[in-house]
Formats: C-alpha cells, structure tokens, sequence
C-alpha cells in the first residue's frame, strides 16, 4: 500500500477550499476526524464527525437496532441523547430514502 502522508480529511478540505466553499465548511471537513482540535472550539467538526460514528453503527448493525445506539455511545456523543435521536431515525430514514427515490 502506498503511504502518501495525507488522508481523506486534508484531501477534502483542499478540494472545498479550491471549489471556494465557506471556510466553515472548509474546517468542518478538515476537523471531522480530530473534531476536538478544531479551532475556536468550531462545532461542525464534532457534528460531522458523530453523524459518521452514527452512520457507521447504522451500517453495521443493520440499521436504528439497539446494537447500533450502543455502538454510537462515546465520548464524543455526550450531551445528546441517543434515546430521542435513534427514536426518530426511522422516520428520517424513510424520509432520506424517498427523496433518493425521487432523485433516480
């Protein structure tokens, strides 16, 4: 495998910043995965980074399971309840899918 000494995050934020998106968008993409070093303790990078933790344990555990709100709990999770949100994932689910289907 070739080491190329960047990952995904950099590559992303380099791309937002020469397509000119917002530099909020720029660092939200930059910090998704080190959310707690962002700076001006910036809040999208901590959203990006739980909606992958949540979209993770919604893949492998086979959608909103209890397995996958036990597998989203973390750290980075305090402060929302995961009761309330895996309550109503269906119904954005079901959502999100419809419109995916309009979009096809």
């Amino acid at each position: 495998t070739l080491q190329l000494g960047f990952g995904y995050p950099q590559v992303g934020a380099e791309l937002a910043h020469r397509w000119h998106l917002p530099q909020v968008i720029q660092q939200a993409i930059a910090y998704q995965a080190k959310p707690l070093e962002a700076p001006d303790d910036a809040p999208l990078p901590r959203i990006v980074a739980q909606a992958v933790i949540i979209s993770d344990a919604l893949e492998t555990n086979g959608g909103a399971t209890p397995q996958a709100q036990k597998a989203s709990d973390g750290p980075l999770m305090e402060g929302i309840d995961l009761d309330a949100l895996f309550a109503g994932l269906p119904a954005v689910l079901e959502a999100d899918k419809a419109f995916s289907e309009l979009l096809s």
